[in-house]
């Protein structure tokens, strides 16, 4: 996704032996040269605590997307599993995560019920519980499926975070949730 600094092909992929769903994400260098602006200017904008250095390489992107999947799992928020991180030449790698039916929150209409804030809500306490954040937490990266509500792709976050990020997440989930349920339903369940 370049507008968030980390350019990616998303695939759907079933395997030959026992037909297992996977959604897999390929990084390359040719990708990251193309998100190198984006990175230079979130590092102008944002300083200090809140702004952290833009990974120099491909192996370095991966690595932080995989330790952050590794620590959304381990704080028992739901996400997909990651299932497979690959190194696929010099310059290329892929991530391979578990597939979930469902629907993102920027598909649905009207929105969400408020069983499905409250998971939303319940998801992210469990990450800022563990001081980890998401920072993107917006309508397309929040899947929900029968009965779950689930966050995709935490990789942008942190880990160890400050309460400054964690307030940043909370906002930018407040902010998202208003444009797609109303600012009365976001802020109510928070």
């Amino acid at each position: 996704d370049p507008r968030q600094g980390n350019p990616s092909r998303h695939y759907a992929v079933t395997t030959k032996a026992d037909g297992c769903r996977l959604d897999v994400v390929v990084y390359d260098r040719d990708q990251q040269a193309a998100g190198t602006v984006y990175r230079l200017y979130r590092r102008v904008r944002m300083r200090g605590q809140v702004s952290r250095a833009a990974p120099l390489s491909v192996d370095r992107a991966v690595e932080r997307r995989a330790l952050l999947c590794y620590a959304a799992e381990e704080a028992g928020a739901p996400t997909p599993r990651l299932h497979a991180v690959v190194r696929v030449g010099p310059g290329a790698s892929v991530l391979a995560y578990e597939h979930h039916d469902g629907t993102t929150l920027a598909q649905r209409n009207p929105g969400a019920s408020d069983a499905e804030l409250g998971q939303i809500w319940d998801a992210v306490g469990r990450l800022h519980a563990r001081k980890v954040t998401h920072r993107a937490l917006t309508a397309d990266r929040i899947l929900l499926t029968d009965g779950q509500a689930m966050l995709l792709d935490p990789g942008n976050g942190d880990i160890a975070a400050s309460d400054l990020q964690i307030r940043l997440d909370l906002a930018q989930l407040i902010a998202e949730l208003a444009l797609v349920t109303g600012p009365d339903r976001a802020a109510g369940l928070a």
